[in-house]
């Protein structure tokens, strides 16, 4: 798969992904898409209770599909007092697709991976 032919793959699987976010109740907070060199596309989605990450590198041929549960005031406090930050998400899900597997996947295939992370418990 070629530069071109990758970055309309990827594009067209964000779009779907994007589609179920959205069904699911999330917003999109954060875009930002560059063709500029190897080109990127990065993505953050927000509901109530988690955040989602779409991160495609161009120079690494790599996707990153993060989910994060939000902590709630309780938590944060308690991680604050043990010595920790008081940070606001704590990584549930993470996909990683490599160049290599994305060149062989379908569309329907990875958003079906990507899908699974995002709908599994």
């Amino acid at each position: 798969m070629d530069r071109t032919e990758t970055v309309e793959f990827l594009t067209a699987v964000h779009r779907e992904v994007e589609q179920q976010l959205i069904q699911q109740g999330y917003q999109r907070t954060k875009y930002r898409h560059s063709l500029e060199g190897f080109g990127n596309l990065y993505s953050v989605y927000e509901s109530q209770d988690r955040v989602v990450r779409f991160i495609w590198d161009g120079l690494e041929g790599g996707l990153t599909f993060r989910i994060y549960g939000r902590r709630n005031w309780g938590m944060k406090l308690m991680k604050a007092l043990i010595g920790g930050t008081a940070g606001d998400e704590r990584l549930l899900r993470e996909v990683i697709v490599q160049r290599n597997e994305v060149a062989t996947l379908s569309e329907d295939e990875l958003q079906r991976k990507l899908a699974e992370a995002l709908n599994s418990k």
